[in-house]
């Protein structure tokens, strides 16, 4: 089954250039102000020392104008130095994409018993986008991946790694899942879909094999496809298909310059939208029996267009050196447009030459 799947960590790697393009902007604004204060302030300060070397150490001229010269260009060169230091908030997201792509590595090998892995989609009304989605028959499992080595334990206080609190990422999680369960359920009300939540550790390890808090499953990233692949079958090939489907059409995959004047309709939509544009037409302009269907097909489409008018988490933050993830046969070119989908940038009324 080929799939729009996405690029693992591509939203997160867009944000960490981002950050850096603009720490970069900012450093260069810094510097221009505090080198020539640097410089102006190393000059007194390298006369006394130098003078110090000279009359009361009685140290010789010339030990005393290398030491001058030493801290005059010392000081502007340690201010440099020190603007050039790592920032850990921007560090961390680059940490976040590495491990986003190493537990898609992983989990890709699921494709070989009939999984789907879709990678890095958006939530309309949302900043923010899901690390993975995995459907297959065992259900649809909602990952979010969190790096970083140590273990993961249960305290009265909650879960922790090494004494980091996780619970800022356990909500996500859990926040990610509903919104997954809620809209299948609502795109799809006559089939039952199991939605599992699972934080995934990247490099930590876990003291139990699939335990969960509050409805997340916290797993280790060696354990994850066992895990998978030994619960239950709930959904038919049939059904697995559906649900790919849906999960397309209601989480697309994040690109860095998608414009919401295009917007991607799926084709019962389009059908739908067809038949009611047909409908007031037969009917020389006459709507008002067909208001709730535009109604409700106008709520969906504003839906996709604009990315606010749901509410949801608070918003967080390239390709990474232009390398394929999961080989040629896997990668998704940007603009690719899927079978059974048409682009509609606009809907123009009718005219009342058009009508007659």
């Amino acid at each position: 089954m080929r799939t729009y799947d996405g690029r693992a960590g591509h939203s997160t790697w867009t944000e960490y250039r981002r950050a850096c393009e603009e720490q970069a902007m900012m450093r260069r604004d810094r510097l221009r102000r505090r080198l020539p204060r640097a410089a102006l302030q190393a000059i007194p300060v390298a006369f006394v020392i130098a003078a110090i070397l000279s009359l009361g150490a009685h140290a010789p001229v010339t030990i005393s104008v290398i030491v001058f010269v030493l801290v005059l260009a010392g000081w502007p060169l340690l201010v440099l130095l020190r603007a050039f230091d790592p920032v850990p908030d921007i560090e961390v997201l680059r940490d976040l994409a590495e491990g986003e792509r190493t537990t898609a590595r992983t989990i890709t090998r699921l494709r070989r018993r009939g999984y789907v892995v879709l990678h890095d989609r958006c939530i309309y009304g949302s900043e923010e986008t899901i690390a993975h989605i995995v459907i297959g028959p065992s259900g649809v499992f909602v990952m979010t991946s969190e790096p970083g080595k140590g273990v993961v334990r249960y305290s009265k206080d909650g879960v922790n790694r090494d004494g980091n609190p996780l619970r800022p990422v356990i909500d996500r999680t859990a926040w990610f899942g509903g919104e997954v369960r809620d809209q299948l359920r609502r795109a799809m009300p006559m089939t039952k879909v199991p939605v599992m939540p699972t934080l995934v550790m990247v490099d930590a390890d876990v003291l139990w094999s699939d335990g969960a808090i509050d409805d997340v499953t916290i797993i280790s990233l060696k354990d994850v496809n066992t895990f998978i692949r030994n619960r239950p079958q709930r959904l038919n090939p049939m059904d697995v298909t559906k649900v790919v489907a849906a999960a397309e059409r209601l989480f697309p995959a994040y690109t860095a310059n998608r414009l919401a004047t295009d917007i991607t309709v799926d084709r019962d939509h389009w059908i739908a939208l067809m038949d009611a544009l047909r409908t007031i037409r037969e009917r020389d302009g006459d709507a008002r029996d067909i208001l709730d269907r535009l109604a409700q097909i106008e709520q969906d489409l504003g839906l996709q267009a604009d990315p606010s008018g749901r509410p949801g988490l608070p918003a967080g933050g390239e390709r990474f050196d232009e390398e394929q993830l999961l080989g040629p046969d896997e990668v998704v070119r940007t603009g690719e447009r899927r079978r059974g989908t048409t682009v509609l940038t606009a809907v123009r009324p009718l005219k009342d030459d058009d009508q007659s």
